[in-house]
Formats: structure tokens, sequence, C-alpha cells
């Protein structure tokens, strides 16, 4: 999706670049008519700083900031998240942990998977 996307009066989403303004009159494909602009929003996206990964994600905060530390676990690269040209978060890469993840947890505690053996191999009556 290219451009910025916003609401009309008749619910449906259009991308508009240059962006459209609240109020503004525009033309609705969908309905075949003329309809307002009620909401306008700005894309969130994801840049990776250590690759070409880059997505756009509408106006879905949530799957961009999911997708940036999904790619940031996986690769273990810094990656940008945005709202329009506004930087909001950085997330991952090896000096920043995401939060939450395993690997992370057991780098930190390198004793823990010594201790689980350990309780497997007892016999326990």
């Amino acid at each position: 999706m290219t451009g910025t996307p916003v609401l009309l009066e008749c619910f449906h989403t259009v991308s508009f670049t240059p962006p459209a303004r609240v109020g503004d009159q525009v033309y609705c494909r969908r309905c075949g008519k003329s309809t307002r602009v009620m909401k306008g929003g700005e894309a969130w996206s994801v840049r990776c700083t250590g690759c070409t990964f880059g997505r756009s994600y509408g106006t879905d905060e949530g799957l961009a900031r999911r997708s940036a530390a999904r790619h940031a676990n996986a690769r273990h690269h810094p990656v940008l998240v945005k709202e329009g040209k506004a930087w909001r978060a950085t997330v991952g890469g090896d000096d920043q942990a995401v939060p939450g993840t395993v690997n992370d947890w057991s780098k930190k505690n390198p004793g823990h998977q010594g201790a689980l053996r350990s309780l497997s191999n007892r016999n326990l009556h």
C-alpha cells in the first residue's frame, strides 16, 4: 500500500499521495460517488537498519510492531518502527534484547539447561 490511508464517510479506506485531510471532498471509486474524508491516519512501517527489510502496514500498529520483533529476533538486526515519517521505536539488535524471548533469557542464565538435565536424570521413586 502506498500513500497515506484515510477513512471515508462511506466507511471505505483509500490511500492518498499526497495525504488527504479530514473534511476533504474526494471521490470513492467503490461507491461511485463523492464523499468526505472522515479520519486520516499515518501509515505504520518498519525498516531494518541491518538489511533491506522494510514493510508498510497501513494503520495497523500492532502488526508493524510484531513484524519488527519477529525480524529482530530472527536476524538480530535493529528494526525501526515508524508512524508516518516519525520514528516511534527501535526493536531488537544484538545490543538490545527483544523482551520476552527465550534465547535472551537462556543467554543470561547459562546454567539453567544443566539444572534441568540433572532433574530429568534422577530416579524419582
